[in-house]
């Protein structure tokens, strides 16, 4: 299991820090493909930043910004956002797409794992 980071921190992420902040990570992180335009994104945001404040102990959350990394949003065909990715030691384990509940969110992740 990765170190914890500050709990409930969403981390930012690019397509320069992507395999190294999430393909090499030790143990759960989630992704979180969005636009800062999109307002389903802006919807979303609050639930996903709830869930990391919860879970942030136990995994690690991150956010990619599609209109800026736009090579990582391609290379996992994000065709909607949001779109959030749970990976587990660096491999996709279950993709979640659109704007979901806290519920839904975390029994996704829970799934994946």
């Amino acid at each position: 299991m990765r170190a914890p980071g500050p709990s409930g921190r969403v981390e930012p992420v690019t397509d320069a820090t992507f395999a190294q902040e999430v393909l090499r990570a030790k143990g759960p992180c989630v992704v979180l493909f969005y636009a800062a335009w999109n307002k389903d994104s802006k919807r979303f945001k609050p639930v996903y930043q709830n869930v990391a404040k919860q879970y942030g102990d136990e995994l690690k959350f991150t956010a990619l910004d599609i209109e800026q990394n736009p090579r990582t949003a391609d290379r996992y065909r994000i065709t909607e956002i949001p779109t959030t990715i749970v990976f587990d030691d660096g491999r996709e384990a279950k993709t979640i797409r659109g704007v979901v509940s806290e519920d839904e969110l975390v029994k996704a992740i829970a799934d994946a794992l």
